[in-house]
């Protein structure tokens, strides 16, 4: 799974894919909303200080000025996401798609990829990326695996009330 992807993908699967697994009670759908919520929450956080930390660290000179922009990009799209205007949906969807678009170019292996992009996801690795995507990968895991219950048919508009009631603030400890 590549990392901000994971975000969009947990959405989507939390929505789409889960809702057609079973009918049973609809405290379920709220415990693996609460948790799919929560590692969304979790990974943003990770993630803006991962970031963070290798911003300094990107090589300097014009070939590297582009990486320095997005990594930049990330960080203000993070922030505009955290902050309490906007509507939550609207700033969760444009979230993932910036953040996915930005973050792709250095987690999607790719052959022709260029020495800069090559370097950029060394220097990504190195701060922890290729870690913190295989935990959230298995948090993921175990919100699908039924950790938290079977989802209902209702899990859509649970999902739909949770958030717009509690749009990042959920706590990484709830998990």
């Amino acid at each position: 799974m590549y990392f901000a992807l994971v975000m969009a993908m947990a959405m989507i699967m939390v929505t789409g894919h889960l809702s057609l697994v079973s009918t049973t009670e609809s405290d379920s759908d709220l415990l693996i909303v609460k948790a799919a919520e929560a590692i969304m929450n979790a990974m943003i956080e990770e993630s803006e200080i991962l970031v963070r930390n290798a911003v300094p660290e990107v090589p300097k000179g014009e070939a590297y000025n582009e990486h320095r922009e997005n990594l930049e990009k990330f960080l203000q799209e993070t922030a505009e996401y955290k902050s309490k205007t906007g509507d939550c949906q609207a700033k969760r969807l444009k979230y993932n798609q910036s953040t996915s678009a930005i973050m792709k170019t250095y987690l999607v292996e790719n052959p022709n990829a260029t020495a800069e992009q090559k370097v950029m996801a060394r220097l990504l690795n190195k701060h922890g990326m290729r870690d913190l995507r295989a935990k959230f990968k298995s948090l993921l895991e175990e919100v699908y695996s039924g950790k938290y219950g079977t989802p209902t048919k209702n899990i859509e508009k649970v999902y739909a009330e949770y958030t717009a009631k509690n749009c990042y603030t959920v706590q990484k400890n709830e998990l």
